[in-house]
């Protein structure tokens, strides 16, 4: 007779990372909504991908809609984050008649900090950004 005994082990649900997160943007005359995917995770720093699309009324391109992508970079080890975020935004209607800037790609240059627990949940950021000054965002990590 062959017996066989095995013990299975519980999950713990609270070191699982979360990877999605939507939140929304308010900057110094501009506002937008987006979606970042997680990319790369390791136990002291994270990076993420971020798409979204907003208004602005910017100084160095016009008023108008836009579309974004970033590369984004989280530095910390628990919920407090150093956040660098670098990417474009890509003018899609604009209040500048000029057909030559009409339609302008400007860079999004961000650093701040971010609040993020790496098992999902509510995301606050706060920090300095190009070309809008100030920027305060609200989200949900999932």
């Amino acid at each position: 007779m062959v017996t066989l005994n095995g013990n299975g082990q519980s999950v713990d649900s609270s070191s699982k990372q979360a990877r999605n997160n939507i939140n929304a943007y308010l900057g110094v005359f501009d506002a937008n909504i987006n979606y970042e995917r997680n990319i790369i995770q390791s136990s002291k720093s994270y990076s993420n991908l971020r798409a979204g699309f907003g208004y602005a009324m910017l100084w160095t391109a016009g008023e108008g809609t836009y579309i974004n992508a970033a590369f984004i970079h989280l530095m910390g080890e628990r919920n407090s984050h150093l956040e660098i975020d670098l990417g474009l935004k890509y003018m899609v209607t604009n209040s500048i008649e000029d057909p030559d800037f009409s339609e302008t790609v400007i860079p999004d240059i961000f650093v701040g900090y971010r609040y993020e627990k790496p098992s999902g949940g509510f995301v606050f950021r706060f920090g300095l950004n190009y070309p809008t000054v100030i920027n305060l965002g609200l989200g949900f990590k999932f």
